[in-house]
C-alpha cells in the first residue's frame, strides 16, 4: 500500500499567480471521478481542544451495481492543541455489507496535525469494488495517545 503525506505549504501572492499562468498548478486526480462521500471523525481532546479527521472518498460507476473506488484523501483538523503531535491513529475503510475492503491505516508516529491531507489512490485494475446501496465508509480514530486517549467514529450513509 502507498500511502501520501502532504504538508501545509505557505505559497506568497506571487509565486501562486506566477503558477497560475505557467500553468503549473493542477487539480488533483480525485476531480476526475464522478462522486465523492465524506465522513467526519472528531472528538473533544479537553475543554477547549478538539481533533477532527475529514475524509473524502472518490468513486465512479463501474456497472449498473457496483462502484469502483478511485482514491481516499483524510484532512486532518484541530483547535487547542500544538500542531506537531503525533499521537494519532486512524483508519478508514469501506464496508461491503459486512465485508471490509480499501483499509487505510496510519498508526501513531506516522502523522501529525500540521499534515495537509494524507491518502491512498488505488492503481488501475486493483481498486476496491463495492456493491451500490450496501457501502458505506466509516472512519475510525484515536487521538491524544501520549497521555489519555479518546476514540472517534464516524460512518457515512449507505451509498
Amino acid at each position: 500500500m502507498n500511502i501520501s503525506f502532504r504538508r501545509a505549504a505557505a505559497l506568497t501572492a506571487p509565486t501562486v499567480i506566477a503558477a497560475l499562468a505557467i500553468g503549473t498548478l493542477t487539480a488533483p486526480s480525485a476531480v476526475a471521478a464522478d462522486k465523492k462521500v465524506t465522513v467526519n471523525c472528531s472528538t473533544a481532546l479537553g475543554p477547549s481542544a478538539d481533533g477532527n479527521v475529514r475524509t473524502d472518498s472518490y468513486y465512479v460507476a463501474k456497472t449498473s451495481t457496483t462502484w469502483k473506488h478511485k482514491e481516499r484523501l483524510n484532512f486532518p483538523n484541530s483547535h487547542g492543541i500544538n500542531k506537531k503531535r503525533r499521537d494519532l491513529s486512524h483508519v478508514t475503510y469501506l464496508l461491503d455489507g459486512t465485508t471490509r475492503k480499501g483499509h487505510v491505516e496510519v498508526k501513531k508516529g506516522q502523522v501529525s496535525w500540521e499534515y495537509n491531507s494524507w491518502g491512498q489512490g488505488w492503481p488501475i485494475g486493483r481498486e476496491p469494488i463495492t456493491k451500490k446501496g450496501k457501502t458505506r465508509l466509516i472512519s475510525h480514530g484515536w487521538y491524544n495517545m501520549d497521555s489519555w486517549p479518546m476514540e472517534c467514529k464516524g460512518k457515512s450513509f449507505a451509498f
